[in-house]
């Protein structure tokens, strides 16, 4: 028995790492079970990511107190607040932790509808296109719902293959434990 709980085990908590459900903060320093090598690489540039949008930040406040905004600033902002909505609203939509208790299809559509309405938003903020130009918007809005589909997909693709790889390993354990339950009968 102690094997299949320990594969599942280990399934669930990649799954979990993988989801970010876990805290690789807390696993970066835990000898028990130590980040990957490609985790810790992957929080390092997470973490210097978040340092970046920081830094750029204050030098963006700064410009702006010293009267140097410019359409380039505008531009670098439009960027940065894209990236943080796109994160924020991704947790809030599908983090079993803030998320409404809703189906997954609701949440799709959720932030399927939410983080346009941002982008639009950085997009006139940061000048990305001309806003009198209806074709212009509408090829944003179609190129947003086509990448926001393929990623649907892929995703939907992964979650299928990991169900499909958890209901065996929940087969196999039920069936030993069965079969463990059925030993310790006929030994009685």
């Amino acid at each position: 028995m102690a094997d299949t709980r320990n594969v599942t085990d280990a399934r669930a908590h990649e799954s979990a790492s993988y989801h970010g459900i876990g805290t690789s903060r807390r696993r970066m320093f835990d000898d028990e079970r130590p980040l990957t090598r490609g985790q810790a690489l992957g929080f390092g540039a997470l973490t210097g990511s978040a340092i970046t949008v920081v830094m750029l930040v204050l030098a963006l406040a700064i410009g702006a107190a010293f009267g140097q905004w410019n359409e380039g600033m505008a531009y670098c902002l439009s960027f940065i607040v894209a990236g943080v909505a796109g994160g924020v609203l991704q947790q809030a939509w599908f983090s079993p932790n803030v998320a409404l208790k809703l189906h997954y299809p609701a949440r799709m559509a959720g932030f399927g509808f939410t983080y346009p309405i941002v982008l639009v938003g950085c997009a006139v903020l940061g000048a990305w296109m001309p806003t009198d130009s209806p074709v212009a918007w509408l090829e944003f809005l179609g190129t947003f719902i086509a990448i926001f589909a393929i990623i649907s997909g892929l995703f939907a693709i992964r979650f299928r293959r990991e169900g499909s790889t958890y209901s065996e390993l929940l087969a196999a354990y039920r069936a030993k434990r069965e079969n463990e339950v059925g030993n310790d009968h006929a030994a009685r």
